[in-house]
């Protein structure tokens, strides 16, 4: 969570009033990490993305530079404001470099030359230094409640201390990142410019939550958020994702369950975690898996008992499998689509390009195999949850 250019806006007017908004409102939640001093558009090579630009103009004239050059190409290198020295170098802004601010949602601010910029620049640091310590006291806490939910006193405070209230209803949910290639590791500083995405869009989506990276995945947490609200604000993350991302990566997303108040967000981490590797197993990268929406599976998530799942996929489903593995058929999947076509024969041949014949052909064949009679309803509950129980194991 880091500070936003209208808090640091808000910080300079508590401590002087000459401070102005030229242009570029619309951009007043973009985020801040820290700020930077910009003589020559040379300088903005070495920007990160998320800084407070400070532009005085002493360069300018003897560069043959404009101001509009800086305002452009900071804005090309992902920084999220800037604030103007006018007066002795740069009399006034023109018209040209509002308009531009205006149509991209850069702030722009000026200040007086008699002001000293180094005051500013202590404002913004210090506000940022402010805002990294809640972040880090926050992300600590939150980690605290996923791995010590038994010790309150680890989290409970300093949570409430930022106003994140015990009785909150919180979600965590989860994004696991891969190369399409899926033969390296993403290294830390590209879950980084993940991370950093994901949180520029959370501070207009979600100003609550929080995103930090845990065992090589990015964990965002909801707080006081509807479950319905969460699951579009997932859907929008992903499908907003810059395309360089898209094409270098798959990303599978995974949302939990809400919990009933602080002390349950280890229940909804864990959960979240088997959401996001059942979505795995369905290889649906770039769609949202949400908890709420999984059926029966929701029972199956929640046992912490694999012994027993597995004890019954084994005796009720195994056979079946293992049968396709050696003879290359796929009786298990056929099972799978005639039970989502409401087990009939017509529906399933027309989904399949079958004739009825041979659907009823592939059925007699399963009964063989699992010595069964798939008529009988029981059966076909105990089967349909035996494929659901192999997908979360």
């Amino acid at each position: 969570m880091a500070v936003k250019v209208k808090d640091i806006y808000k910080s300079i007017k508590e401590h002087m009033e000459h401070i102005d908004l030229l242009a570029g409102e619309g951009g007043m939640s973009n985020l801040i990490d820290w700020f930077h001093v910009v003589e020559v558009a040379e300088i903005t090579d070495f920007l990160e993305g998320r800084e407070m630009i400070i532009v005085t103009g002493l360069a300018l004239k003897e560069n043959g530079e404009t101001l509009f050059d800086i305002v452009q190409k900071s804005l090309q290198k992902g920084a999220s404001a800037i604030i103007v020295n006018t007066g002795r170098h740069i009399l006034s802004v023109d018209a040209e470099v509002l308009e531009f601010c205006n149509e991209h949602s850069f702030p722009l601010f000026t200040i007086p030359w008699e002001i000293y910029m180094t005051n500013i620049a202590k404002i913004i640091a210090q506000e940022v230094n402010h805002h990294f310590k809640r972040k880090n006291e926050l992300v600590s806490s939150f980690k605290n409640a996923i791995f010590f939910p038994e010790k309150q006193e680890f989290y409970s405070a300093d949570l409430a201390r930022y106003d994140y209230q015990a009785e909150w209803k919180y979600c965590i949910s989860i994004i696991e990142v891969e190369y399409l290639d899926k033969e390296d590791v993403v290294p830390p500083d590209e879950l980084r410019r993940i991370k950093k995405y994901l949180e520029n869009m959370l501070a207009y989506l979600a100003p609550q939550g929080i995103v930090f990276r845990l065992n090589d995945a990015l964990v965002i947490c909801f707080a006081n958020c509807l479950e319905e609200s969460i699951t579009m604000i997932m859907t929008q993350l992903i499908d907003n994702l810059p395309r360089p991302f898209k094409k270098m990566y798959t990303m599978y997303a995974g949302i939990g369950r809400n919990t009933l108040s602080v002390r349950c967000i280890h229940k909804t981490y864990q959960i979240a975690r088997k959401v996001v590797r059942l979505q795995k197993k369905l290889e649906k990268s770039y769609e949202i898996l949400s908890y709420k929406d999984l059926g029966v599976s929701q029972l199956l998530l929640a046992m912490d008992d694999t012994e027993i799942m597995n004890e019954f996929y084994t005796n009720k489903l195994k056979q079946l499998v293992d049968y396709d593995q050696m003879n290359q058929t796929d009786h298990t999947s056929f099972l799978e689509i005639y039970f989502e076509e409401g087990c009939r024969v017509q529906e399933t041949a027309k989904r399949l390009y079958l004739h009825r014949n041979s659907i009823n052909y592939k059925l007699k064949k399963i009964e063989e195999i699992l010595h069964c009679d798939l008529s009988d309803f029981n059966v076909r509950v105990e089967l349909l949850v035996a494929l659901k129980v192999r997908l979360v194991l």
